[in-house]
């Protein structure tokens, strides 16, 4: 078996992820998602890939549902098989929000659907959508190991899983997972795995950066590894009025901004005299951050924001 209402938002990290909220969950941008399988329906994809030059069979021309990681559509509820596969969108695919599609030639326009059905937050894929797909890769494999890990923290949130968080069991993943793991690694090394597709370079690429990867980590060949632990942001220093000229004008907020932020992946950091005090009233004021994450050596350049700084939101991310 083969195996702005009222602020400004500014962006401060390598990659970051749109959302746009759903009832239950935001919904990502993703270029890469994962689908489970049972080992039948992953040979007939085999098959039918090997004679079409790679391209991905839709099983009675049915929407492929998939999920922007590798654990998150595992449950005990609901069991889709053992197997899995990674799917690599083409550059410049967009999620929408729409209703199901019960067959893929309503599908053309909008490649990538985004169904909140039943509060599932899962993806269903069209054709024209697919780049590239893989089975059975050691960066897969370890993909897997990394969102269990991540899980294993305590990290987990309903915006992380497939199913709506009722259904989700840890304890359950912890049990079932690892021997699965374990077969997709032994596939990958006994060369049992394949890409399929075209630009397969850049199948492990990705342009956005969900939390759970926060545990992975790329050498410069390009092959994952898994992180102890996340990176996660550190506050050096923060200072509000500084553009003001007077020292009694000036607030060092860092300690603030260290009790808002540090330790965390993202941060969402707002600048507000509510929360760190006013050297002015009714003046305009400048805020400056000097950050860094936690495995890197060096402080990140200097985020400052001209006046008016008040209501600004400083996004920082170590994804």
């Amino acid at each position: 078996m083969i195996k702005k209402f009222g602020f400004t938002m500014l962006l401060v990290s390598g990659i970051f992820s749109a959302g746009i909220a759903g009832p239950n969950h935001s919904m990502d941008q993703i270029d890469v998602c994962y689908h489970w399988l049972e080992g039948r329906q992953l040979q007939a994809k085999v098959d039918f890939a090997k004679s079409n030059n790679g391209a991905f069979y839709f099983h009675q021309r049915k929407p492929v549902y998939c999920w922007k990681s590798p654990l998150g559509a595992y449950s005990s509820w609901e069991s889709h098989g053992n197997e899995l596969l990674r799917i690599k969108l083409k550059p410049g695919i967009r999620v929408v929000e729409q209703p199901r599609s019960a067959s893929i030639d309503d599908m053309r326009d909008t490649p990538v659907v985004y169904s909140r059905e039943h509060a599932w937050h899962e993806y269903l894929l069209a054709p024209d959508a697919i780049e590239s797909w893989s089975i059975y890769q050691s960066n897969m494999v370890t993909e897997m190991r990394a969102e269990l890990a991540y899980y294993e923290l305590g990290n987990v949130t309903s915006n992380d899983i497939f199913y709506p968080r009722q259904y989700f069991d840890l304890n359950y993943l912890r049990g079932q997972i690892p021997s699965i793991i374990e077969s997709h690694s032994q596939n990958a090394q006994s060369g049992g795995g394949a890409i399929f597709g075209t630009n397969l370079a850049d199948h492990f690429k990705s342009k956005y950066k969900l939390p759970w990867q926060s545990m992975l980590q790329v050498n410069g060949n390009g092959v994952y590894s898994v992180r102890s632990t996340p990176a996660t942001v550190e506050i050096l220093k923060a200072s509000y009025g500084i553009d003001l000229n007077r020292s009694e004008s000036l607030i060092n907020v860092t300690a603030k901004a260290q009790a808002f932020c540090q330790g965390k992946t993202v941060c969402n950091y707002k600048v507000s005299p509510k929360f760190v005090g006013d050297p002015a009233p009714n003046q305009d004021k400048e805020f400056e951050l000097v950050w860094k994450c936690s495995d890197a050596a060096k402080a990140r350049p200097p985020v400052k924001i001209a006046a008016p700084a008040d209501d600004n939101v400083i996004r920082i991310s170590c994804l």
